[in-house]
């Protein structure tokens, strides 16, 4: 059971991350409601990944493990800094805080936070590929053995990460 609510936690962090990208859409008290959800979830999701945080410093680390822990910590950084930005910058859900001054690098920090998070965050979940394709293999009882299968789920690979790469230059998210 708990696998489970860990898996809906983290697909419903996923399309609030897509959701919140889309600011101009929803407007900002709209953004500010989601953001503090995300912030609840990612509470949450750390708090059900108890053992993740207890293993940290056990065992030896490979250059993959190292890679798996620099990008969740680049995630959990840029998560730290769009939240805490958040709320200082918040005019409808935190208004009462006597938060003066700032602004235009809180909101500078803000931004570079969400973009470098999403960056991170996609990072992420591409390095937990194989894991989300397994489950999903599972609930569906898909073989992985087949030639079509590994044809179309690496061709299905390569296509997300091309679209995130054009996506990347088109939007020139490196500007920010």
């Amino acid at each position: 059971m708990k696998q489970k609510i860990k898996i809906v936690i983290d697909v419903i962090m996923t399309v609030l991350l897509l959701i919140l990208m889309g600011y101009q859409l929803w407007g900002e008290f709209a953004h500010e409601v989601l953001g503090i959800a995300m912030l609840i979830l990612f509470i949450v999701h750390h708090i059900l990944n108890k053992n993740w945080h207890k293993n940290l410093f056990k065992g030896k680390y490979s250059a993959v493990r190292a890679a798996f822990l620099a990008v969740d910590i680049l995630v959990l950084i840029t998560m730290l800094i769009q939240m805490c930005s958040g709320i200082i910058l918040s005019k409808h859900l935190f208004a009462f805080l006597p938060i003066n001054g700032g602004m235009v690098l809180v909101r500078k920090l803000h931004i570079l936070g969400s973009y470098w998070g999403f960056i991170f965050m996609s990072a992420h979940i591409g390095m937990h590929r194989n894991m989300i394709i397994g489950k999903v293999d599972r609930k569906l009882n898909l073989k992985k053995s087949s030639k079509p299968y590994k044809a179309i789920s690496f061709v299905a690979g390569v296509l997300i990460a091309v679209y995130g790469l054009v996506a990347f230059v088109k939007r020139d998210i490196k500007a920010y």
